[in-house]
């Protein structure tokens, strides 16, 4: 039978007709004008004693779908194949300037019996897919013609390979033909996009939600054709809809607030439409001429994506993107409003764009989260000692301009206990790293934590900064004790802790933090519960 699969990054369907903008690369097995690279055979190409694998120009009542060649498929497991599957590898194509791209191929089968099957792995960058059968075999099935079968790639991905198995016995055909990648050509810069998006705090009468809107062209552009769509939680129906109108500038922003706001920002637009009232959970379409042309998170998901978070747009993007891809983002702090009304990017000119990561894991300006995944939470060390501990990073430039970094510096109350190896100013060119590392040596025992300062020339995220968190260990002067710790079954747990000193401890001087696995989180300034 015919088989119809849906996920959130596949969606396979099976029509005759096919329509996109460009193609991107096809192969047609013909003898030229392939302009997808050759593919790799399991099996060389055979046709012996009725039994092929091989291209054909007709095979039985099959003939091709496009051209003058296909590739036909008879009896497998005889002369030219084996009774398991047999595949064709299309190898990577670089898809990163388009979006919306398909890819598509073609199929007829006639007779296919019980163990006649087709199925297909794709790969999204270096991530394999899981295997999709398009075909499984039963009761002599044989296809309407040609059919053609679509698989939808996400707009994250920068390239893409295909490989398509077959296991087939006896005298069944059947054709494969027309394998193509057909996709948007992405124009730079030359679309109105969301630069910002800010959930804030709120009540029963103040709302801190903004959203701006960045006009990445070197013209106005009239907003009387854009709405904004909400789609509330993972609906994926529209819940409310906010009709634009006014002239965004070349290079300008448009600034559309909650007129409940209580962060005196100065707007384009103070609105009270349902739509500035969202959640971390919700999801806001730009729409244009009534197609989504940009998108804050992904229809259908409940996560609290953007809960008391800005996020803002990286300078290095330059065009709208109909699937949310996060990567695209920068994460800051609730209420961060430092960049709204202007938006840096590359469409202006070159620009350096500085990426900070450690340990293969990301790192996010103005981050608050210390974690053992991101070098961030150090560890503990004994404190009378020779020991330290050292903790590197890299910053990246993502960019198409030099990156200065001019200092590197920490800040906090006990910043004394770390140092850095950085020796500046530096420059990094576009799409190079510099290392550096960060040392922790503490003087008294207990939690330190620091800022690390990146000074730099990305004026998106000058400074680039972040929290740091260590532990130092060994005997302290405070007379409290835990003495014994015990976990039972259920509820049975207990803590005793010891007053080792002459004098009565005061009340509310001292407490007990749980960490939770490798979440690191200091608890100076976080009130028990």
């Amino acid at each position: 039978m015919l088989k119809y699969y849906l996920s959130l990054y596949l969606l396979l369907y099976l029509i005759n007709t096919f329509s996109q903008s460009a193609i991107i690369a096809s192969y047609g097995f013909e003898k030229a004008e392939n302009t997808w690279s050759d593919p790799i055979f399991s099996t060389p190409p055979c046709t012996l004693g009725g039994d092929t694998w091989n291209f054909h120009s007709t095979l039985g009542n099959i003939s091709p779908s496009e051209g003058d060649y296909f590739w036909g498929i008879q009896d497998l497991n005889g002369n030219c194949g084996s009774s398991g599957f047999e595949t064709i590898e299309l190898p990577f194509v670089d898809i990163s300037g388009f979006r919306n791209v398909v890819l598509s191929f073609d199929v007829q089968v006639q007779g296919y019996d019980n163990g006649d099957d087709m199925k297909y792995q794709v790969w999204f960058d270096d991530q394999v897919q899981s295997e999709i059968f398009f075909i499984e075999g039963g009761d002599d099935l044989t296809t309407n013609g040609w059919n053609t079968v679509k698989i939808i790639i996400p707009n994250s991905t920068s390239r893409v390979k295909l490989m398509i198995s077959v296991k087939q016995n006896g005298s069944d055909t059947a054709g494969i033909d027309r394998i193509q990648l057909q996709g948007d050509l992405l124009v730079a810069c030359s679309q109105v996009m969301i630069s910002e998006y800010l959930e804030g705090s709120s009540s029963s009468n103040t709302r801190n939600n903004y959203i701006e809107l960045y006009n990445a062209t070197e013209n106005p552009i009239d907003l009387g054709a854009y709405e904004l769509h909400k789609y509330t939680g993972s609906n994926t129906a529209v819940s409310s809809v906010l009709t634009l109108s006014g002239i965004i500038p070349a290079h300008g922003t448009y600034l559309i607030e909650d007129d409940q706001e209580t962060l005196n920002i100065q707007a384009d637009l103070s609105t009270n439409s349902a739509v500035m009232n969202f959640n971390g959970d919700d999801k806001i379409a730009l729409v244009y001429d009534k197609n989504i042309t940009d998108i804050i998170g992904v229809l259908g998901d409940s996560l609290d994506f953007a809960k008391d978070l800005t996020l803002r747009r990286k300078s290095n993007v330059q065009n709208a993107n109909n699937q949310y891809n996060p990567m695209e983002w920068d994460i800051y702090k609730l209420e961060d409003t430092g960049n709204l009304n202007r938006h840096v990017s590359s469409c202006e000119g070159q620009i350096p764009e500085i990426h900070l990561e450690a340990l293969g894991y990301p790192l996010m300006d103005g981050s608050d989260e210390t974690s053992m995944l991101n070098n961030t939470y150090f560890g503990s060390v004994p404190v009378k000692s020779d020991s330290s501990l050292t903790r590197s990073y890299t910053i990246k430039n993502l960019g198409d301009a030099d990156l200065d970094i001019i200092s590197i510096s920490l800040s906090g109350h006990d910043a004394n206990d770390f140092k850095t190896t950085f020796q500046g100013p530096a420059l990094i060119a576009p799409l190079d790293s510099l290392s550096f590392s960060i040392i922790y040596k503490p003087f008294e025992p207990g939690l330190s934590t620091a800022r690390v300062e990146i000074t730099n020339s990305d004026a998106s995220e000058n400074p680039f900064d972040f929290k740091i968190h260590a532990e130092s260990t060994g005997p302290t002067t405070h007379p409290l004790m835990i003495t014994q710790y015990y976990e039972g079954s259920g509820n049975n747990k207990w803590i005793e802790i010891t007053n080792l000193g002459t004098q009565t401890s005061p009340e509310n001087t001292y407490y007990l933090a749980l960490f939770w696995n490798d979440d690191a989180k200091s608890p100076i300034g976080i009130n028990p519960s």
